[in-house]
């Protein structure tokens, strides 16, 4: 099925109540949102949608024209599970494409049913592009690729101001940000809480993917419950080091209200920071909480193991201060 904005000020808004399309055998999209203009999907009863190879199961392709894709449910009364086949995402783009999705509720669980492709957010390649204000969201990447940001050598553009969030990344690739041999930028705010957030190995439970960097703030009356990272990999950070041009420096800001309460460096990681071989840019200010612990010989705030060898001059920047908020609380364990 495809809906279609054709032009740019179009305003198309559609109804999926209990739908189930399953076009995994023909190598087709179950759903395919195209066009200039904005599309929106309200979620009513249960549909499941389920894709074949080379699409994603709830398919936007974003283009410097194509319009935006938001999915909502505002009578709280829809889910949907949303599956991509061969390089394509749970929902999002398909292939190299760029995605473009925003969630804003609905009880929602998005994977794809085989490689490189992420949970939300783009097939292989591309930029997942996300935002979720809202829902109660259950994100699974296929191999390499990240429950929500980037698939397989694809980044993570992730922005989460709201809902309850659990996502997991596949070899490689981040819970929520980078997909394998990707970065992302990640922010967290609002009261959005994020129950778990983990990759299987290489990378950060919210941050890069394997060797690459995690630019990650978190804000604002955030919660992390639990965020773990793979072998390797920060938990909240860097990816692991997978050659001497690869390597995960972990950039995190955590300030305002935030709460951290668990977060787990991969073996070699940090737990908050660099993933193997990894530096840290860390600030941590205001009335936050923080509880880290850092895998074997991984810092539990900074460096991953070997840090102190890599060229980059700087070392690792650790800031920890008070402001008109309050003061930080950190309970802080190396590995």
């Amino acid at each position: 099925m495809t809906i279609d904005a054709k032009d740019e000020d179009d305003k198309v808004e559609v109804t999926l109540k209990d739908v189930n399309i399953d076009a995994s055998s023909r190598s087709e999209a179950a759903v395919s949102v195209t066009g200039k203009g904005d599309t929106t999907i309200e979620l009513d009863g249960d549909n499941e949608l389920k894709s074949g190879a080379g699409h994603a199961g709830l398919e936007h392709n974003k283009t410097d024209t194509s319009g935006e894709l938001t999915i909502q449910d505002k009578d709280n009364n829809g889910s949907l599970e949303a599956a991509g086949g061969f390089k394509g995402a749970g929902i999002g783009s398909a292939g190299s494409n760029d995605a473009q999705v925003k969630i804003t509720g609905g009880n929602i669980t998005a994977t794809t049913s085989d490689d490189w492709g992420a949970g939300i957010g783009s097939g292989s390649y591309g930029t997942g592009t996300v935002e979720i204000t809202g829902g109660e969201i259950n994100a699974t990447g296929g191999y390499l690729g990240a429950g929500i940001g980037g698939g397989c050598n694809g980044s993570g553009n992730v922005t989460i101001s709201g809902g309850t969030i659990t996502a997991a990344g596949s070899d490689g690739a981040a819970g929520i940000g980078g997909g394998y041999y990707n970065g992302a930028t990640v922010t967290i705010t609002g009261d959005a809480v994020i129950k778990n957030a983990s990759s299987t190995k290489y990378g950060a439970g919210i941050g890069g993917g394997n060797g690459s960097d995690g630019n990650v703030t978190i804000s604002g009356n955030a919660k992390i419950e639990n965020a773990t990272g793979g072998y390797g990999a920060a938990g909240i950070g860097g990816g692991a080091f997978s050659s001497p041009d690869k390597i995960g420096n972990g950039n995190v800001v955590i300030k305002d209200n935030a709460k951290i309460d668990n977060v787990q460096g991969g073996a070699y990681g940090a737990g908050i920071g660099g993933g193997i071989y990894g530096l840290s840019n860390v600030t941590i200010e205001g009335n936050t909480k923080v509880n880290a612990t850092g895998g074997a010989g991984g810092a539990a705030i900074g460096g991953g193991a070997g840090a102190e060898n890599n060229s980059d001059n700087n070392g690792n920047q650790i800031t920890i201060k008070s402001n008109e908020n309050g003061s930080p609380t950190i309970n802080a364990v190396g590995g």
